[in-house]
């Protein structure tokens, strides 16, 4: 008996025509105040195969926590989304070269990374506020 595997694997649609990945297992609008930073549990589900974007592959049935996400700004937000897996978002606007600068997701636009190993919640800012997107895989 053959077992499928959960896998996370994008599919390059040709040039110039973007990325094709597999629908989501988890997502949630989240919603922003106005320059005020919130922190956003990465969500935790059952793994069904075994396999996946897992660093460690889990048996099946095991607890697995998202390890890849896709942020997406609406194209109806006023400003960018400043995300920060590493500690408290900020806007950034000087210099800050210590490796924890927050990254902008312009409106209109996603960002999708795997997040670092032992990360168990990001933190998101938006000067204008608003609703954002977090897809997530495990």
């Amino acid at each position: 008996m053959a077992a499928a595997v959960n896998r996370f694997a994008p599919a390059v649609r040709g040039e110039g025509k973007g990325l094709v990945v597999p629908m989501a297992q988890w997502i949630d609008a989240f919603l922003l105040a106005a320059a005020t930073a919130r922190t956003y549990t990465l969500p935790t589900g059952t793994n069904p195969a075994g396999g996946g974007s897992q660093a460690v592959n889990p048996p099946p049935g095991a607890t697995v926590t998202a390890t890849i996400l896709r942020i997406s700004n609406p194209i109806t937000a006023t400003g960018a989304v400043w995300v920060n897996p590493q500690t408290t978002a900020v806007a950034e606007v000087a210099d800050k070269l210590t490796g924890l600068a927050a990254f902008p997701v312009a409106p209109g636009e996603h960002f999708l990374f795997q997040v670092p190993v032992g990360v168990a919640s990001i933190s998101m800012i938006s000067t204008a506020g608003g609703i954002v997107i977090i897809e997530a895989w495990w």
